[in-house]
């Protein structure tokens, strides 16, 4: 058992944050049924090469959100395609949408009208900037991807170097954060329906997940006035990435206790009560100068593993910079299980699990991403109850694919 067992979520979505949101849904057991538009899909599905080493002829961009899912095709520019859709909602106990501003309201399905037809569902739009009625701006109606809201959140201005370009910090980092933070606004509306027996508008923009993560710049910014420079910390040191003999460990030292025990630890204890290392500011001020050839001297005898490992068995937070080959290798994570096999040949490319492990539910097993429509008929005749000949109509009318 898992604790969304019996729980039925219907994803109009496209891209990363919509599919994100409905995969860890469906990992915690919840039957996701994700409609798609007939003839293409979702555009992931096509965005790369096909995952033909785990037998599938569907992208592998594809693969990873929408693993665990039901694939229905509904032309929702048809009349029956939208009676369909409703029908179909008016059965489900969560919608999440993340296409455009405007979309759903253009074919009749916005929140007012969903939730008139279906007052128990709890509806969760993902946007760009936001969509709830006395939060909107004039950039509510703008479409957004993820290194937009990265940019206009002002979170980019955070990344890098001062002499160059602003650059993204990870790629699709604010759908996924989206996508987490609209999984928990679906679970908070399903307790608060079962209080209320209502449906509800859960309201999740990217923008608000980016600024949200800035919290300590915004804060500096009100009570300090000061503006945050990119690639440079300005309130903790010794703070970054410091080299060893093979590659790279980083530190982060907020407290003085910490940096007495640091400078102590790599012989260095004359460092301690100079003007230059008082307090955080001033060391975050002569981190490179001062305080980064007294570590990298320490460090550069010794192997990343071996300088992180030492510095935590002495109670002083470090960690190795590890690139993506050796996390997919690396120990702690086959520990942590956080690769689901997708096939029983051990070789075979795998899968990142979500990242929640709790008693209450078993950490998923991988079930193949759907074909594009693979499940219409199952649907209409199970879940909908439609016959043989209705089904046929509709496919026959183009408001439904098999």
């Amino acid at each position: 058992m898992r604790p969304l067992d019996g729980v039925r979520v219907v994803g109009l979505e496209h891209y990363i944050a919509g599919p994100y949101c409905t995969m860890l849904l469906a990992d915690y057991g919840a039957e996701v049924i994700k409609v798609e538009k007939p003839g293409s899909g979702d555009p992931r599905r096509s965005m790369s090469e096909p995952a033909r080493a785990v037998g599938s002829e569907v992208s592998w961009m594809f693969l990873e959100y929408n693993r665990g899912k039901k694939s229905v095709a509904l032309n929702l520019k048809t009349e029956s395609g939208r009676e369909v859709l409703l029908q179909l909602l008016q059965k489900a106990d969560v919608l999440v949408v993340n296409f455009a501003p405007g979309v759903m309201e253009e074919i009749g399905l916005g929140y007012d009208e969903v939730h008139r037809a279906c007052p128990r569902l709890v509806y969760v739009m993902i946007s760009g900037f936001g969509q709830m009625p006395g939060y909107r701006s004039p950039l509510s109606d703008q479409p957004s991807f993820d290194i937009v809201a990265e940019a206009v959140s002002g979170f980019m201005s955070q990344v890098g170097y001062e002499d160059r370009p602003p650059v993204s910090a990870m790629y699709a980092l604010p759908d996924l954060l989206a996508g987490q933070i609209a999984a928990q606004g679906a679970l908070l509306g399903l307790i608060e329906r079962d209080r209320t027996g209502e449906g509800s508008f859960v309201d999740i923009s990217m923008f608000d997940v980016m600024v949200s993560l800035m919290e300590r710049s915004l804060i500096a910014y009100a009570f300090l006035g000061e503006l945050p420079a990119p690639g440079r910390e300005k309130l903790v040191g010794p703070r970054g990435a410091f080299k060893a003999k093979d590659g790279y460990v980083v530190l982060s030292i907020p407290a003085d206790y910490l940096w007495e025990r640091l400078a102590a630890f790599i012989g260095r204890a004359d460092l301690v009560g100079l003007p230059e290392t008082k307090d955080g500011r001033a060391r975050a001020r002569h981190n490179d100068s001062l305080l980064r050839p007294a570590i990298e001297g320490w460090m550069a005898g010794k192997t990343r593993e071996e300088a992180a490992r030492e510095m935590a068995e002495a109670g002083i937070p470090a960690g190795v910079v590890r690139t993506v080959d050796e996390v997919y290798t690396c120990e702690h994570a086959a520990a942590r299980k956080l690769f689901i096999p997708c096939l029983s040949d051990t070789a075979a490319p795998k899968l990142v699990r979500g990242p929640l492990l709790a008693t209450y539910c078993p950490p998923p097993e991988y079930v193949p991403a759907p074909s594009l429509g693979e499940h219409t008929g199952e649907v209409l005749a199970k879940v909908l109850g439609y016959s043989g000949e209705q089904i046929e109509n509709l496919i026959k009318g183009r408001a439904v694919e098999v």
